[in-house]
């Protein structure tokens, strides 16, 4: 892998975390890809990278994120088809945070998962 993406020889490599290392690298030079793409063909208030995933607004068409992903993959040689990419909004959640961020108190439950308030 470092041999087709390059080295990953930082001082923070150990023995115990350096798959993470090797398996971040072509993640994160393909989202630079794709989000390179899509910022060629739409303006984008906003980008939040998260763990394993980015938040686009205004949310880009279903054929330009396909297209984003085939240019990406592509590009750092992945092969010349897309990733299996998993799409959904956002924005419900984004609205019932803002409800509650307005109210100026935490919900007291979050998608059910029960955090306390």
């Amino acid at each position: 892998m470092e041999t087709f993406f390059g080295p990953r020889d930082f001082s923070t490599v150990t023995p115990s975390n350096r798959p993470f290392y090797l398996l971040e690298h072509p993640e994160a030079l393909w989202l630079k890809a794709f989000c390179s793409y899509i910022f060629s063909f739409q303006h984008v208030d906003s980008l939040i990278w998260f763990h394993d995933g980015i938040w686009i607004s205004p949310a880009p068409s279903p054929d330009l994120v396909q297209a984003g992903n085939l240019h990406a993959a592509t590009k750092i040689g992945l092969g010349t088809s897309p990733l299996l990419l998993r799409q959904r909004s956002c924005s419900d959640s984004y609205e019932q945070a803002l409800h509650f961020f307005r109210l100026g108190r935490y919900p007291s439950d979050i998608h059910g998962i029960g955090i306390p308030a």
